[in-house]
């Protein structure tokens, strides 16, 4: 049986992706994206054919005319026109290698790559299919009483079908048939495009909304008729669906929430969207408009003027620490003050919360965040003044203050809460302020002092305050990550890993005098690390990081210590007075940047890359190099070596390499 149900949905503010303008040279009319195996961008326009490096955007000499779709073929970038013609280009020499012209001139409207074979969906004559395209391609026309104004094919790998949009629903072509077939439970709706994710396939109407037809049992399911308004397109993403009208651009979430997206830059008439490996999403206009959006961030909106200083999630519900107070967000989206004191940790123990706060000790609450006791020097502690907690079982924990260090358990009966405090380490007789503290069960206790280095106990004391003579100054954050190796952030070094007794510098990570000033464990063994200028993502197993900063809209502040939150669901954290929440994707990200060689002259004149052999008195050579870093290519360092020259490695921020006089030679 087929059911067909609307969803009545509203509408809430929630955390949004951070999207910013892109700045184009000319004025592009874009209809369709493609990244290529170098991480470049390449848009077809009505404009013609642009290829974008994240420097410049370059309209191709050779492309002329309205181009509608681009797919990628291995080295290739495969695009249809508004005249029946496919063009195939060369995306290392930006030049077109040759063209079909199919034996209709109507608009091709999409370009589907199956087995070596283009399926090509046309604006008015059907259905073709190209064959031996980079041989002797052949050209075949799918007959049959169908519509033939058809958009978007999709694949759907579960059924073996291909499945089909058009001015009249929706159309399917079981692989290595020559029928074409109506969809017999779709509506008779125009459909302007398709995604396809697993069995779910979600489908832009003209005017009928967002539909949803599960494939494993052909039901339906509308989203948003609450506008006449068609939808243009759509990519889904970590199970959030992402669609564009040409006035804004919506999700829907798990939750079933449909949300318009407030923060994106000012676009007129959306046309299309485009998610690339990097989880960005770009958002196309009709009328020269660029816009990025990167998905593995979203800032959660507040309007606390205070400096957040600790965050914590119970109960789906975030908390965070201010110098103001203790704050809870509210279902509406509000923000409610529980504790009015300058708040500098929170934490969980037997479904209670721990507060730490600055000038009044620690407060326990339960998990309707009310307060149960408050604990201070009067009744235990050493200072009233907390600077971290860390808590080494369920209730036990070690308590770094102005006064020094202190050993507290806290044990549930009856509802009453007790306190049994141990100054268990006066007995050491240490001179520092600690801001981290760490417990390990190889490695024992682990102290982040303020300007004095890594102090461990594990049976005896060592204090581990300078490496390869140099000092290593305060340690600021002290981590896990899920391999069970421990990292830990100096103020002097950078990133730094403990190997028993210990320190080793990660000379990849070469550091800039900026720290970070915490280090997030997440799942697949990577550690998100938090500074001032930038969010990096770094693959332990890989050894590979990736940089976070203007794409994200990062601001050059300095962010509190270990200020975040992370669990097996989120990943939330502070930086700037924003709040974050942070997505690691179920893919493993690309490593970035690429590098290529654009250009190459000599003698001051532009040379075909293919060229060899030159003359003796042709020793004047220029190369102008790109790093595909989309996000942030004004970050970009390029390593060069001219071998054949020397062996040297030259380090540069210029895309120009020069070698005004060179010698005899092979090179």
């Amino acid at each position: 049986m087929i059911i067909i149900y609307a969803l009545v949905l509203c509408s809430i503010k929630a955390q949004e992706p951070i999207f910013n303008t892109v700045e184009l040279s000319s004025s592009f009319r874009i209809n369709s994206f493609a990244e290529d195996n170098n991480g470049f961008l390449w848009m077809a326009t009505k404009e013609g054919l642009v290829f974008y490096n994240g420097f410049e955007d370059l309209k191709i000499d050779s492309a002329s005319g309205a181009y509608y779709d681009l797919v990628l073929y291995g080295d290739f970038i495969i695009s249809g026109k508004d005249n029946g013609k496919i063009e195939v280009f060369n995306t290392q020499t930006k030049r077109i290698e040759y063209n079909i012209q199919l034996p209709s001139k109507k608009r091709i409207n999409n370009l589907f790559l199956s087995e070596e074979k283009i399926y090509v969906s046309t604006n008015g004559d059907g259905l073709f299919v190209v064959d031996n395209l980079f041989q002797n391609p052949n050209v075949y026309q799918y007959p049959g009483n169908y519509t033939k104004y058809l958009y978007k094919i999709v694949y759907s790998s579960n059924s073996d079908r291909f499945i089909i949009s058009s001015d009249r629903g929706l159309y399917t072509l079981v692989k290595g048939d020559s029928i074409i077939n109506k969809h017999k439970y779709f509506p008779d709706v125009i459909v302007n495009n398709l995604t396809l994710d697993e069995s779910n396939l979600w489908c832009a109407t003209y005017d009928s909304g967002l539909i949803l037809l599960d494939l494993q049992t052909d039901s339906l399911s509308k989203y948003d008729q609450q506008t006449d308004e068609k939808i243009q397109d759509i990519v889904v993403h970590e199970n959030t669906v992402y669609f564009c009208k040409e006035s804004g651009l919506w999700t829907l979430g798990q939750d079933g929430n449909l949300s318009e997206i407030n923060s994106l830059c000012l676009i007129e008439n959306i046309g299309n969207l485009f998610l690339d490996s990097e989880s960005n999403l770009w958002v196309g206009g009709k009328e020269s408009t660029l816009c990025k959006g990167n998905l593995l961030f979203q800032i959660i909106p507040h309007n606390l003027s205070s400096d957040i200083q600790t965050i914590f999630e119970i109960s789906d519900r975030i908390i965070i620490g201010s110098q103001q107070g203790l704050f809870f967000r509210k279902e509406n989206g509000r923000w409610e003050k529980v504790i009015n004191n300058n708040i500098t940790h929170i934490s969980g123990f037997n479904n209670y919360l721990l507060i730490g706060s600055y000038s009044n000790g620690l407060f326990i609450l339960d998990n309707n965040l009310k307060v149960l006791k408050n604990i201070t020097s009067k009744n235990g502690l050493i200072n009233d003044a907390i600077l971290d907690c860390h808590q080494v079982e369920n209730g036990n924990y070690i308590v770094s203050t102005l006064a020094g260090l202190q050993s507290i358990n806290l044990s549930t009966s009856n509802n009453e809460i007790s306190l049994e405090a141990d100054a268990l380490f006066e007995k050491y007789q240490f001179h520092d302020y600690f801001l981290e503290v760490f417990k390990d069960e190889k490695a024992g206790m682990l102290l982040g002092t303020d300007k004095a280095g890594l102090v461990q106990i594990d049976n005896k004391v060592v204090r581990i305050d300078s490496l390869n003579d140099k000092k290593v100054g305060s340690i600021y954050s002290i981590t896990r990550a899920k391999d069970r190796t421990l990292w830990l952030s100096s103020s002097n070094l950078g990133l730094l890993k403990f190997n028993k007794d210990s320190l080793q510098v990660i000379e990849e990570i070469q550091f800039d005098g900026d720290p970070y000033t915490s280090i997030i464990p997440l799942e697949k063994n990577h550690l998100l690390l938090v500074r001032k200028k930038s969010i990096d993502l770094y693959d332990v197993d890989n050894n590979n990081i990736i940089y976070f900063n203007k794409e994200i809209n990062l601001s050059h502040r300095e962010a509190y210590f270990n200020n975040y939150f992370v669990n097996e669901k989120n990943c939330y954290f502070v930086h700037n007075n924003e709040i974050y929440k942070f997505h690691l994707p179920d893919e493993n990200v690309k490593v970035r940047p690429f590098v290529s060689i654009d250009k190459v002259e000599v003698n001051l004149e532009n040379i075909d890359l293919k060229e060899t052999s030159f003359k003796e008195t042709e020793n004047n050579f220029n190369f102008s190099l790109t790093g595909s870093w989309l996000k942030d290519p004004t970050n970009v360092i390029y390593a060069y070596q001219l071998i054949g020259l020397n062996n040297d490695w030259y380090i540069t921020r210029d895309r120009a390499v020069r070698f005004p006089q060179l010698p005899h030679g092979k090179y």
